[in-house]
């Protein structure tokens, strides 16, 4: 991965590790394992969405989501790709906020090793990622929705079932308008998020 490259981690990706000579996980990647599952136990029963049928879930989503949007500041853009670089800028500091730093670390490496990383140094941080989030009572839902609702797109950040903070996904702006002038043909690009700087 580049440097300034935007990925959304997959938390939830499959993790390749190597099995003993018995087809069984090592001591340690036993207790690993052992550890992650029972944080998310634990996750899962202090969720306090966890009961709620899904028209209240709903609801409540919405509810949280414009207490958060209210804080919420636009970002704009005249390139797209700085606009996705401000998206990958913004998880990872709202992840050190909560006490996350793989992906901090990550782009420490990353930066090192002239910006690039070998697929067992991602492999490694992604582990790193799953277990800090799990630890930290953290959860990253990428969103995206259709319609209507497309507004409520975006990274949604919760810390302990409730909504930390939100990354709108890019909304594009074709009217050129820049303050009272119309200029054609410009494109610009926002993105709403309520991480601090």
């Amino acid at each position: 991965m580049a440097i300034g490259e935007t990925k959304i981690p997959n938390v939830l990706s499959p993790i390749k590790v190597a099995l003993d000579e018995h087809g069984r996980l090592p001591a340690q990647e036993e207790k690993l394992v052992r550890e992650m599952a029972d944080a998310a136990e634990k996750l899962r029963q202090d969720d306090p969405t966890e009961k709620m049928y899904l028209e209240d879930l709903r609801a409540y989503d919405i509810d949280n989501l414009g207490l958060v949007m209210k804080a919420s500041k636009a970002h704009m853009f005249d390139d797209i790709r700085k606009a996705n670089h401000y998206q990958g800028d913004a998880l990872r500091r709202a992840l050190m906020k909560l006490g996350v730093h793989a992906l901090d670390h990550l782009q420490t490496t990353a930066k090192k090793q002239g910006g690039k990383v070998s697929p067992d140094q991602n492999a490694w941080f992604e582990r790193l990622l799953q277990k800090q989030l799990l630890n930290k009572q953290v959860k990253v839902e990428p969103r995206k929705y259709r319609g209507n609702d497309a507004w409520r797109s975006g990274i949604y950040i919760y810390k302990g079932g409730e909504i930390a903070y939100w990354i709108s996904g890019i909304t594009e702006d074709r009217s050129g308008r820049v303050g009272l002038l119309v200029i054609p043909g410009r494109r610009r690009w926002f993105v709403f998020s309520n991480v601090p700087e």
